[in-house]
């Protein structure tokens, strides 16, 4: 033995005796050794809570001492700090902060020597007797590995943590990870972490491909509202009778967008004769839903309000009846088509140039609910086709009522609440 270190030409041998390696399912027969080791110092407080949520299922004393080998084994990233041989950065030494920073880290990354040391006060913390010991080990990968003489240098010097059992002795463990165990990159944890890195970006360009499509559905869009409030101001404004009348015309509204050719100036029973041609489904239910209109818009007193809903059930299955017919994509352009808003903004037009005094009012003969029309000729209907009921008569060319010979071509209209004309 000497202490004055080796020269060149110095040599020695070494007896070596390998012990009998015991497995895990023997290791459970015996307990840990009962001896007085030193007190480990300034052991930063993470080890003891690591130590402690580790071991806690553990169903055996040996269990405690794998789980914890195990944990550092699997989630540990191995490097010596040797950036020259394609390693990553890793601090040396196994000082208090040292250990800290290993395992507080997001990511563990030390070498043998700092994960033996942390496996190592772990167990101390538990009561397990334990020490570190540096050694001399191929990696099992080595092709000397069996060879009757091995060459050992610097780089094969280790660290791993030795157990003492009863009757048994020192026990290796090694939580040292494996050399190719690399750390996850900052960015890939991180994407692998928050799937919204991936899920953004991927609606983001959804997004700005759909603009597009939202540019051209945004007139459909606003086709299909209009529509929609049409409907609804149809079924509930204005007087019982107006609403049968826009009940009518929501049937007519269809028929528009769906191409039939419709007049604006026929009488309600000849669109329902075009109505009934164009929509052979439909049978009699135009010329009925007609007839139930000119009654109650030019008939004595006012239809009740269950008439009215009566009205609206048969005018929504004469509108299925007479969509059922078309094909899937022929419905789609009929429910976005503006034809009929278009006829409803041009009728509007009309009433607006009537009512600023275009001639003496007279009821058309021409399409819809109650209407006017003006002795130069004009017409004009409400906005919606259904119209707000007032006195008028028909033209007869000297300014006179004249009587006529069915009720939509000469009746006279009433306003609820006032008296006809006629009626003085």
């Amino acid at each position: 033995m000497t202490t004055q270190g080796l020269s060149k030409g110095d040599s020695y041998s070494v007896q070596v005796s390998d012990p009998v390696k015991l497995e895990h399912g023997q290791l459970t027969q015996y307990d840990f050794a009962k001896i007085t080791l030193p007190d480990a110092v300034e052991v930063p407080p993470v080890v003891g809570s690591q130590a402690n949520d580790l071991s806690a299922d553990a169903p055996t004393a040996i269990d405690r001492v794998r789980q914890i080998e195990a944990h550092f084994q699997k989630t540990g990233a191995f490097s010596n700090g040797l950036v020259a041989d394609g390693q990553l950065p890793s601090v040396s030494g196994h000082s208090s902060s040292r250990i800290r920073n290993l395992l507080t880290a997001k990511q563990m990354l030390g070498d043998d020597e700092q994960y033996a040391v942390s496996m190592s006060l772990m167990l101390r913390h538990l009561g397990i007797p334990s020490r570190v010991v540096m050694g001399f080990y191929l990696e099992p990968t080595s092709p000397e590995n069996g060879a009757g003489e091995v060459k050992v240098t610097g780089k094969d010097v280790h660290a791993w943590v030795e157990v003492a059992f009863d009757r048994v002795g020192w026990v290796s463990f090694d939580p040292t990870p494996p050399k190719d165990n690399v750390p996850i990159p900052p960015d890939a944890d991180e994407k692998k972490n928050n799937p919204w890195l991936f899920w953004g970006a991927l609606l983001g360009a959804l997004g700005i491909a759909l603009i597009p499509l939202s540019i051209l559905a945004l007139p459909l869009l606003l086709i299909a509202l209009l529509k929609s409030r049409r409907r609804k101001a149809r079924l509930t404004e204005g007087h019982p009778a107006q609403r049968v009348g826009g009940g009518w015309n929501e049937v007519v509204s269809l028929a528009s967008d769906l191409g039939a050719g419709i007049d604006t100036r026929a009488t309600r029973r000849e669109s329902a004769v075009v109505l009934a041609d164009s929509f052979p489904a439909t049978g009699q239910t135009p010329t009925m839903l007609a007839h139930r209109a000119d009654a109650s818009i030019f008939g004595a007193g006012q239809p009740s309000e269950e008439e009215v809903r009566e009205y609206w059930t048969i005018v929504d299955g004469s509108l299925k009846e007479m969509a059922g017919t078309l094909g899937f994509w022929r419905r789609q352009q009929a429910r976005f088509s503006p034809r009929s808003l278009l006829a409803d903004g041009r009728n509007a037009l009309k009433l607006r140039g009537t009512r600023l005094g275009l001639g003496p009012l007279v009821r058309p003969s021409g399409q819809g609910s109650p209407g006017w029309r003006s002795a130069t000729g004009r017409v004009g209907t409400g906005p919606d086709g259904a119209g707000t009921p007032n006195p008028a008569v028909q033209d007869s060319g000297s300014g006179t009522a004249a009587a006529a010979s069915e009720p939509d071509e000469s009746t006279v209209m009433r306003n609820p609440g006032r008296k006809n004309p006629t009626d003085s």
